[in-house]
């Protein structure tokens, strides 16, 4: 069984992010989604700046990140050396799914920056399906594995 209960999707693109969510609720319906459109929000809900401080019930870190580079604002390379910056954060997975995903050039600096796995953005719904079904088949076995 898989532990993989918590994904965060960094995605500006709103149909990509709604097909990311359709295919890992499929594969894990109870899994717990967090989307955001900005780099700059999702790592201010890491860092718990939009959190009450008070607050009992801090959320858990994800388990993994669903990245896109091509965000406005913060970039999604910035976000990278940026979570792994970050000694409590460092910690967490980072899955790119891009555009820019097949360029060499990008791969190897997104790579370099310290994300653990970098995808082409597919050209077609069942590519999606199967790419996110690689994703938690090699992640769930990986988390469990963590835990």
């Amino acid at each position: 069984m898989s532990k993989l209960t918590r994904i965060m999707i960094v995605e500006d693109d709103p149909m990509d992010s709604d097909l990311f969510v359709r295919f890992f609720r499929k594969r894990l319906p109870d899994v717990k989604i967090e989307k955001f459109y900005s780099a700059d929000n999702a790592l201010s809900r890491l860092n718990f700046e939009t959190i009450d401080p008070e607050g009992d019930d801090l959320p858990p870190d994800p388990d993994i990140i669903v990245l896109d580079l091509g965000l406005s604002g913060m970039d999604g390379q910035v976000f990278i050396r940026k979570l792994r910056g970050n000694e409590h954060l460092r910690h967490i997975p980072i899955v790119v799914i891009s555009g820019s995903g097949g360029n060499r050039d990008v791969r190897q600096d997104t790579y370099s920056n310290g994300a653990n796995a970098v995808f082409q953005n597919p050209d077609t719904r069942d590519e999606y399906e199967t790419m996110i079904g690689s994703i938690v088949d090699f992640w769930g076995k990986t988390v469990k594995m963590a835990s």
